[in-house]
């Protein structure tokens, strides 16, 4: 179930990285490239888990609030 779980947050969450880059960027006449479109995903979901692994760490109790990482409220 895990697995799962993980699999759908996976999916939106690229999903949403893709949307917010694209939107950003089409005002500067960025294409959304057809070769690379996998590679910026993983990346920019690497870079997200990282980060979060890293504030993760810093907090001194052992909660860590997702949505104050996100600046979600």
């Amino acid at each position: 179930m895990a697995a799962g779980l993980a699999q759908i947050f996976y999916t939106e969450f690229t999903m949403f990285l893709k949307r917010r880059f694209y939107e950003k960027f089409k005002e500067y006449g960025f294409e959304k490239p057809k070769f690379t479109n996998d590679f910026l995903t993983t990346l920019m979901v690497y870079i997200f888990i990282i980060a979060f692994l890293k504030e993760s760490l810093k907090n001194e109790n052992s909660y860590f609030n997702f949505y104050d990482f996100c600046g979600m409220e």
